[in-house]
């Protein structure tokens, strides 16, 4: 929806500052909005938004300019079929569509860190609240949280060491666990 939103404002400044309306504007901004739908489809199943983009800049930025190549060859392609015009040429194409989708890719990575921030976020609130509820049940039901982790600590350190002994820690401690719940 957004993307259709984008390209109809690329069209509508298109129209209004230069061309006037066209049949080559049209094909322009139908090129662009099916080129940039293949770039996000591209970037979603390549997985580059689930890591950082300093990582992945050299990919994405080869990802915009072949779609920008691609943009600019269905332009000339369908100009030539429909109205029997090239419609420009090839690398002017290019340039102009890179002008256009360089920054719609921008905008994409920014936003999507911006709800993945937020989604961190709100992951952090709810373990917090976790914790703070897990607490309370141990401070009514007498349990001591401190010595909890320390035991578990030790049962960490002996599974390498003395397997059979860390057995028997973890045994100590369930038995801990369970005599503090059922209280």
């Amino acid at each position: 929806m957004c993307q259709l939103a984008g390209w109809g404002m690329v069209m509508l400044g298109m129209h209004l500052l230069a061309y006037g309306w066209a049949r080559v504007l049209e094909i322009e901004v139908l090129a662009g909005l099916v080129s940039s739908h293949l770039l996000r489809m591209v970037i979603i199943r390549a997985g580059w938004l689930e890591g950082y983009l300093v990582r992945s800049w050299r990919r994405v930025a080869v990802a915009v300019l072949l779609t920008c190549m691609i943009a600019s060859g269905i332009k000339l392609g369908c100009c030539a079929w429909l109205i029997g015009w090239p419609g420009g040429q090839f690398l002017p194409g290019v340039f102009e569509y890179f002008l256009l989708l360089l920054p719609w890719t921008g905008i994409y990575f920014f936003y999507h860190e911006i709800q993945r921030s937020r989604q961190q976020c709100v992951r952090a609130g709810e373990l917090k609240q976790r914790i703070d509820v897990m607490q309370q049940q141990c401070e009514e039901s007498g349990t001591d949280m401190e010595g909890m982790m320390v035991k578990l600590q030790r049962i960490a350190s002996l599974i390498e060491a003395d397997p059979d002994r860390s057995r028997e820690e973890i045994t100590e401690f369930s038995k801990l666990l369970r005599s503090g719940y059922m209280r």
